[in-house]
């Protein structure tokens, strides 16, 4: 989405927010803003289900006679 930087903070523009009608003062608002919730938090990768090994049968030996 739309979003404005001072060159190494970006900051996303709220929705519904026009682009062509932001001032310098709401970008330099939604930079401090930014600044202040600190880095973004990185979601934790969902581990996969090991798959249940299932129990072998063993075919009974069959006897010749």
């Amino acid at each position: 989405g739309p979003y404005v930087t001072d060159g190494t903070l970006n900051a996303s523009l709220p929705r519904g927010t026009v682009v062509e009608e932001v001032t310098l003062d709401q970008a330099l608002e939604w930079l401090a803003e930014r600044e202040r919730k600190g880095p973004a938090k990185k979601k934790k990768a969902k581990k996969k289900a090991k798959k249940k090994k299932k129990a072998k049968k063993k075919k009974a030996a069959t006897k010749k006679s």
